[in-house]
C-alpha cells in the first residue's frame, strides 16, 4: 500500500494532543508518517510530541516560529513524504477506517483527485456527536468526482471540513495553503480550478470528528475578519486571479467537465462562505 503524510498543525493545542495523536495510532491502515508542526506554541507542545516519538517512530517533528496554520500546514507539506497527504488539526480527531477506505478508494480510481468523507462535531469534553455546527453550519456537501457541477456546488457552500479529504500529494506541486481567513475552504476551490474534483464516500467509523471550543479556528476567523474586512479585500484580488483561467479550464476536454464562464458576481460568491455574503454587499 502507499504511505500516507498526516499533518498537524499545532499552536496552543497541547491538551488536546495526546487525544488526536491516539486517533491516529489507531488507524487501521498502518503505512503513515504523521509531522506535528509546532508553530511556535508556547505551551507544552514539544514535550507531548517527544513523548510520542519515543512511542512510535513514525510521528515526525517540526518547530518553527509562528506563522499560522497556513503557513504550518505548507512546511508539514513540504517535509511529507506520501503519496496521499491527510489533514488533522491538533484539536480533532479521526476514526478508526477513516484513511484506509479513503485510500482504498484512491489507489483503486486513478481519476479520483480527492476523496472525502463525513464529519461531525462534538462538545469538549462530551462524547456525542453532532451532523451541523450549532451555528447552523452543514459540513461536508456530498459530490461525485463525475458530477458536472462541481464549481457550481462551491459556489454555495464548501464541499468539507479540512480533515475529511484524502489528497493526492501531487495536487500541492502547484497549490499551497494561503495566509488568509478560510483558507482551507479557499485551497478547496483552487483544488477544482486546478482540474482536481471531490469525491465522496462514507465508511462505517470513517468519519473525521471536530471538536467544538470557545477559542476554535473558525470563531476567531470571524472576529479576524470582522475586525479587518480582510477577506471581502481578499475576494477583490482573488477575482483578478481567477478571471485569467476561467476560460482555459472551460476549455479544457480532459476533465470531462463542462464548466461555466463565470461573472464577477458569482466569483465573489464562489470563494466567499455564505457567512459573509452580507458582508461583501456592504
Amino acid at each position: 500500500m502507499s504511505l500516507i503524510s498526516i499533518i498537524v498543525p499545532c499552536y496552543n493545542q497541547a491538551q488536546y494532543l495526546d487525544e488526536c495523536l491516539q486517533s491516529v495510532l489507531n488507524q487501521t491502515f498502518r503505512d503513515w508518517e504523521c509531522i506535528v508542526v509546532n508553530d511556535g506554541s508556547p505551551d507544552s507542545t514539544e514535550e507531548i510530541v517527544k513523548k510520542w516519538m519515543q512511542r512510535d517512530e513514525r510521528i515526525n517533528y517540526i518547530i518553527q516560529k509562528n506563522q499560522g496554520v497556513s503557513a504550518a500546514r505548507n512546511s508539514g507539506i513540504k517535509a511529507a513524504k506520501g503519496k496521499y497527504i491527510q489533514f488533522l488539526d491538533a484539536d480533532d480527531l479521526l476514526e478508526k477506517n477513516k484513511i484506509a477506505y479513503q485510500v482504498k478508494i484512491l489507489e483503486q480510481n486513478p481519476e479520483i483527485a480527492i476523496v472525502y468523507g463525513g464529519s461531525r462535531y462534538f462538545f469538549d469534553g462530551e462524547i456525542k456527536l453532532f451532523s451541523i455546527h450549532p451555528s447552523g453550519m452543514i459540513p461536508t456537501l456530498e459530490m461525485q468526482f463525475y458530477d458536472e457541477n462541481q464549481l457550481d456546488a462551491i459556489l454555495l457552500h464548501n464541499v468539507c471540513t479540512i480533515c475529511a479529504p484524502l489528497y493526492r500529494s501531487s495536487i500541492f506541486e502547484h497549490l499551497k495553503f494561503k495566509n488568509v481567513v478560510f483558507e482551507d475552504y479557499l485551497l478547496n476551490i483552487e483544488c477544482i480550478y486546478n482540474g482536481s474534483f471531490f469525491h465522496f464516500e462514507k465508511e462505517i467509523d470513517g468519519n473525521c470528528l471536530i471538536r467544538i471550543t470557545a477559542n476554535s479556528q473558525m470563531e476567531s476567523h470571524k472576529q479576524r475578519n470582522n475586525a479587518s474586512n480582510e477577506f471581502k479585500k481578499y475576494v477583490a484580488v482573488a477575482t483578478d486571479n481567477y478571471m485569467s483561467v476561467l476560460q482555459p479550464l472551460s476549455d479544457n476536454n480532459s476533465s470531462k467537465k463542462t464548466q461555466k464562464t463565470f461573472t464577477i458576481k458569482n466569483i465573489l460568491r464562489l470563494i466567499t462562505p455564505p457567512i459573509f455574503i452580507k458582508l461583501l454587499k456592504k
